[in-house]
């Protein structure tokens, strides 16, 4: 296990360096997108909220000139039929409630304890006079819900692009490294075999195919010296061979006449005088 994770090739170390460029990428650009997902759907909320009340506006400011509380009432109460909103009311120019409802399992108390609460305030004006006032109060629910789509949106798009980062770098793993091992099998095999006549082939002509053509000249020159160092290794071979020869010929042959030697008859005849019986040649 720890093998598999250790980056001792190239090829897991390539793989390592286009796979954090496409994950970091992903999640800066993920974060970039969050924040403004987060901004965008607070302000769509109070934009939503803020034309819903521009749109209850005029029939409740004739609801309110007429003091007409039941129909007053009427009006907002489909305004709860929204999940984010908590509360609706009315009120005079004297601040006195016309009209106040409540959504299901929420009281006065629940919206004093709650801070992170929406609050939209509309005037009820008519002919540029104000009669009242129109207050919508909205909890986060509607964000979380953005929230929850968005992040399960993020998940989705993170393993999609891991899973397609992983198959291109594969894809170019191959591609852009093959001609780096093929020249370090060439020279595995040119250090297992000592044959500096192998050549490694030009696959590209970028840096990786200068590097094969320098490899070659390298070969080329090692083979060369290979050559003239065996030559030189022959020829001193044979002159060592010659000098023995003529030292074997100076040792038991006169340097004047070329004739044998005392050293010669004492070697060719020694072993006959310790013999009873010799034959002279």
């Amino acid at each position: 296990m720890k093998n598999i994770f250790s980056l001792d090739t190239i090829s897991k170390k390539l793989l390592f360096i286009l796979m954090s460029v496409a994950i970091v990428s992903t999640v800066i650009v993920t974060l970039v997108f969050s924040a403004y997902e987060l901004t965008s759907a607070k302000r769509e909320q109070v934009q939503s909220l803020q034309s819903l009340s521009d749109m209850l506006s005029p029939n409740i400011t004739a609801a309110v000139l007429f003091d007409d509380q039941e129909t007053i009432k009427e009006l907002i109460k489909p305004v709860l039929l929204r999940s984010d909103i908590l509360s609706i009311n009315v009120t005079n120019i004297e601040n006195q409630v016309l009209g106040q409802l409540f959504a299901t399992n929420v009281s006065k108390d629940t919206l004093s304890n709650n801070e992170n609460l929406t609050n939209i305030t509309t005037p009820l004006t008519l002919d540029n006079q104000d009669y009242g006032y129109l207050t919508i109060i909205a909890d986060d629910s509607y964000i979380e819900e953005r929230i929850a789509f968005y992040i399960k949106f993020l998940l989705f798009l993170l393993l999609s692009t891991f899973a397609v980062s992983l198959f291109l770098s594969l894809f170019l793993q191959r591609k852009f490294l093959s001609p780096i091992l093929y020249l370090a099998d060439t020279a595995d095999k040119i250090t297992t075999s000592h044959d500096y006549s192998l050549r490694a082939k030009q696959h590209s002509k970028d840096e990786i195919g200068q590097l094969a053509t320098c490899f070659n000249s390298m070969l080329d020159t090692i083979e060369q010296r290979e050559s003239v160092l065996e030559s030189q290794v022959k020829s001193r071979t044979e002159e060592l061979e010659n000098a023995n020869i003529q030292l074997h010929e100076f040792a038991y042959q006169d340097g004047l006449t070329n004739l044998p030697n005392r050293r010669y008859f004492i070697k060719s005849y020694n072993p006959c005088l310790k013999s009873t019986t010799c034959i002279l040649r």
